[in-house]
């Protein structure tokens, strides 16, 4: 017999599906701008090597370069969403699953540090983050498929979950 799992162990396994989720997309985003590189007349090693390495606020810039704004918007929205997720202080945990995460403010220039922030996680809170990540990666997943610019690393899981 299969024991039911507790709210804090659903908990956790929110927590994974929203990180995972997360960094799906921003291999697809970076993939997605990738693609935007080569139609603008990059060759494909010269798109890699300019994307290579960015992500938050230098892939968002990119994406603004390449005409693509709201994407980049979008997705630095999702990836500071997801920064709180990976980088604050899981300071409470309580039985209902709910939590506390604390965290640092960001440090804005010639002001001191204020004081850390502390936000209340749920396990809805954190599906909603790994959903809207999946949301954006399929939009963008299509782009690239109807494209013909799938990576091949891709292809397993675009013919699983994302094609239709």
């Amino acid at each position: 017999m299969v024991e039911a799992k507790t709210p804090r162990e659903l908990l956790y396994e929110a927590i994974g599906t929203a990180i995972v989720k997360s960094s799906d997309l921003e291999v697809c985003v970076a993939e997605f701008a990738i693609h935007r590189l080569i139609e603008s007349g990059d060759d494909e090693s010269d798109a890699r090597d300019t994307i290579s390495g960015k992500s938050g606020k230098s892939l968002r810039d990119a994406l603004a370069k390449l005409g693509e704004p709201d994407v980049g918007d979008r997705y630095l929205a999702l990836c500071e969403e997801r920064n709180q997720v990976v980088h604050g202080v899981w300071w409470d945990i309580f039985d209902d699953g709910t939590a506390v995460v604390v965290r640092q403010p960001k440090k804005l220039k010639g002001k001191p540090l204020g004081d850390p922030i502390s936000e209340e996680w749920t396990r809805d809170r954190l599906r909603d983050l790994a959903g809207r990540s999946r949301d954006l990666e399929h939009e963008l997943m299509n782009e690239l498929y109807s494209a013909g610019r799938v990576p091949q690393a891709f292809m397993i899981t675009w013919e699983r979950e994302y094609k239709h």
